[in-house]
């Protein structure tokens, strides 16, 4: 939901009211997820202009230092013998799912057969 923005121009007896450009609009929400997009937007865009900024060498420190924080938050990949075995490549919801379906569809077919053989 967004509101417009007046601003109240005083200079004659008449009272009017002017729209703020676009630029100068205030962008209300009572969402605390929006007005936390909309700053997470504004940090991004000033980390990329001061990247803009840095000379070649401190762009490999800077590299490397983002590596070292984001490597936490990459997966955690298999240890020991389960290494490189391709099951990092696995999706675990899509096999529950199919192991689910599979099983309700097995629990049917017998409940059928026992309603025919009764």
């Amino acid at each position: 939901m967004k509101a417009k923005v007046t601003k109240r121009v005083t200079k004659s007896k008449k009272s009017s009211r002017k729209t703020l450009p676009k630029s100068k609009r205030l962008h209300v929400s009572n969402s605390p997820v929006r007005l936390k997009a909309i700053s997470l937007e504004d940090t991004r865009h000033e980390v990329h202009k001061l990247v803009d900024k840095l000379p070649g060498k401190r762009l490999q420190e800077l590299r490397s230092q983002l590596k070292k924080v984001l490597e936490p938050n990459q997966k955690k990949g298999l240890k020991g013998i389960w290494a490189g075995k391709g099951f990092e490549n696995v999706d675990i919801e899509k096999e529950i799912r199919d192991a689910r379906d599979a099983m309700q569809k097995q629990i049917l077919d017998r409940h059928l057969r026992n309603e025919l053989h009764s």
